[in-house]
C-alpha cells in the first residue's frame, strides 16, 4: 500500500449489475435473490472472476481492474448492520489497520476500500486487495501434503514470523493467526485479513482500537485463540503473546504432526482445553519441538515468549533437530481412561440423534469425539451417517438457491422443505421457507384472481393470513453454504 490515506471512492454502476449476499462453491456467485457471473463487468471497473469464498456478511471473488489490468480480490459487503454484526465497520477496520502497519513484504498489500451501488439501491463496499496464486498455507499443507516439505512449511512460518515482528512494532496485535489467514505468492507467505485484528495505544473510537469491549476481544477464530481472549474484558489488556499463542498453535498443527488444532468441536470444548489443557501431555515430540511449542502455549502470557525475535533462537533449534532426526514430528498419545469415558458418551448422543439432531451441533460433537479420542471404533460409522445427512441436506440447499435464481420459488420453497425434513432444528432452512411461502402463496393468489377462480383465491387469502400471523417476526433469510 502507498503511504497515501486509503481513500473510500464511490464506484457508480453502468449496467444492470448487483453484489449483494451469498456465494456458492461453484463459479457463479449467487447473491441473495440476484446474481453474477465470472465475466461480468461490475460498475465498469472490476472483472469478476471466480468466487473464493462467501458467507452471510462477506462474498470474497477474484477480479480484474479494467484500468491497470492487475488481478485483484475483492471483499465486498452491503453497508448495513444484521445479526452477523456491522459487516462493513469490519472491512474499514480491515484498512484501516493495513494503511497504519504499511508496506511489509510478508504483510498483504491492500489497494483501496471503494463504494459500489447496485441497482436496487443497496451501497456496497468492498475491500480490494492483491490477489494470491497459490491460494492460502492451509491449502499448501492439505492440497500438496505428499510434495510439501519441512523446509517448505519452515520457510512460511519464517516469514509469517517476520510479517508478524513488523506488525507488533507497529503496535497492531493480528488476533487471528491461522493457516487460511496466511496467502502464498510463490514462495513468499503474507499475513492477510484485519478484521480482528486491533491498534494498541490507539486513542481514536474505532472498533479496532484498543478501547474496546470483550465482544470485539473475542472476535476471531476460537480454536487459535489464546487463553485469555476468554476472560479478559478490554483489549488493551492483551499483548503481542496472544498473537505468539496463535502462532504456537499453528506450529502444533504444521510442525508438530497433527494436522490441526489441538481442540476442535463445541465452543465450550475448545474454549475448556485453551484455560485448562496440556495439549502436548504424552506427546513423543523432540525436544526442541516440544520445548517451542510448549512456551508459545504456556496458559499465562508472561510465561510465553514475549516477542518474534525471542522466540527465533528456538526456531533455529526445531528446524535443526526435525532435519538431523529425518523424521516426521508425531504427537501421539494414548487416550486416557477418562477420554475414552468421555469419547463414548459423545457417540452415544450421536447415535441416538443420528437422524434428527441438528446437523451442525452434530458436526461439532463429531469433532469433540475424534478429537478426545481419533481411532475410536465408533468414529468411522457415525462419520458416515452423518456424511449423508450433510450431503442429502446440502443439496437440497444448493437446489433451493438453483430455483431462486431461476425465478422458480414454488421448486424453491420444496427443495427448503426437504432441507428443513433431513435438519429440522437448521434456521436457514426455517429462514427460507419463511421467506418464500408467502411469496409463493400470492403468487398463487394472483393466478386465482386472474382465473376469476375466487373460491381458489379466498384459500389462498386465507392460508397467506395464517401465515403471515405465524411467521411475521421471522427476518430476512440467509442462505450458509
Amino acid at each position: 500500500m502507498s503511504k497515501q490515506k486509503m481513500q473510500e471512492k464511490d464506484v457508480m454502476p453502468n449496467r444492470d449489475n448487483a453484489v449483494v449476499g451469498y456465494a456458492s462453491d461453484s463459479p457463479r456467485v449467487m447473491l441473495s435473490s440476484e446474481r453474477i457471473d465470472p465475466g461480468e463487468v461490475i460498475s465498469g471497473r472490476y472483472e469478476i472472476g471466480n468466487a473464493i469464498a462467501g458467507a452471510p456478511r462477506h462474498l470474497v471473488c477474484r477480479a480484474r481492474e479494467n484500468v491497470s489490468g492487475r488481478e485483484v480480490v475483492l471483499k465486498i459487503c452491503r453497508e448495513a448492520k444484521s445479526a452477523e454484526g456491522d459487516s462493513a465497520s469490519g472491512l474499514r477496520n480491515e484498512a484501516r489497520i493495513a494503511e497504519h502497519a504499511g508496506h511489509h513484504p510478508n504483510v498483504l498489500t491492500y489497494y483501496s476500500i471503494d463504494h459500489l451501488r447496485s441497482v436496487r439501491g443497496d451501497t456496497l463496499l468492498a475491500l480490494v486487495t492483491e490477489a494470491a496464486p497459490e491460494g492460502s498455507l492451509r491449502n499448501l499443507y492439505e492440497r500438496n501434503a505428499d510434495s510439501t516439505s519441512i523446509e517448505d512449511i519452515f520457510a512460511v512460518i519464517r516469514q509469517v514470523c517476520a510479517g508478524l515482528s513488523h506488525l507488533h512494532n507497529k503496535g497492531v496485535l493480528h488476533l487471528d493467526l491461522k493457516p487460511e489467514n496466511i496467502l502464498l505468492f510463490g514462495k513468499t507467505g503474507k499475513l492477510a485479513d484485519f478484521e480482528s485484528s486491533v491498534i494498541l495505544g490507539s486513542t481514536d473510537a474505532h472498533p479496532g482500537d484498543d478501547q474496546g469491549d470483550g465482544l470485539e476481544i473475542r472476535k476471531g477464530t476460537k480454536a487459535y485463540m489464546a487463553p485469555e481472549r476468554f476472560v479478559v474484558q478490554r483489549v488493551a489488556e492483551l499483548g503481542p503473546a496472544a498473537d505468539i499463542y496463535s502462532l504456537g498453535i499453528m506450529l502444533y498443527e504444521l510442525v508438530g504432526g497433527s494436522g490441526r488444532p489441538p481442540w476442535t468441536g463445541s465452543a465450550q470444548y475448545i474454549r475448556d482445553g485453551h484455560l485448562r489443557k496440556d495439549p502436548l501431555q504424552g506427546s513423543t515430540m523432540g525436544a526442541a519441538v516440544t520445548r517451542i511449542i510448549s512456551r508459545c502455549l504456556q496458559k499465562d502470557p508472561g510465561q510465553r515468549y514475549q516477542s518474534i525475535d525471542e522466540l527465533l533462537p528456538d526456531l533455529d533449534a526445531m528446524e535443526q533437530e526435525i532435519a538431523e532426526t529425518n523424521e516426521p514430528c508425531v504427537c501421539d498419545q494414548e487416550p486416557s481412561v477418562e477420554a475414552k469415558a468421555e469419547a463414548d458418551a459423545i457417540y452415544r448422543e450421536l447415535n441416538q440423534s443420528a437422524s434428527t439432531g441438528e446437523i451442525e451441533e452434530m458436526l461439532e460433537l463429531l469433532a469433540e469425539a475424534e478429537n478426545i479420542y481419533p481411532s475410536h471404533p465408533e468414529g468411522r460409522l457415525a462419520s458416515l451417517r452423518l456424511g449423508r445427512r450433510v450431503r442429502a441436506f446440502s443439496k437440497s440447499i444448493n437446489s433451493c438457491a438453483e430455483a431462486m435464481a431461476s425465478g422458480n420459488l414454488s421448486r424453491a420453497l420444496q427443495h427448503a422443505k426437504d432441507a428443513a425434513n433431513i435438519n429440522p432444528e437448521s434456521v436457514p432452512a426455517k429462514k427460507l421457507i419463511g421467506y418464500l411461502e408467502p411469496k409463493v402463496i400470492e403468487a398463487d393468489l394472483l393466478g386465482a384472481l386472474e382465473k376469476r377462480d375466487f373460491e381458489q383465491a379466498l384459500k389462498c387469502a386465507e392460508a397467506l393470513d395464517d401465515l403471515e400471523f405465524n411467521v411475521c417476526e421471522l427476518p430476512e433469510p440467509g442462505v450458509k453454504s
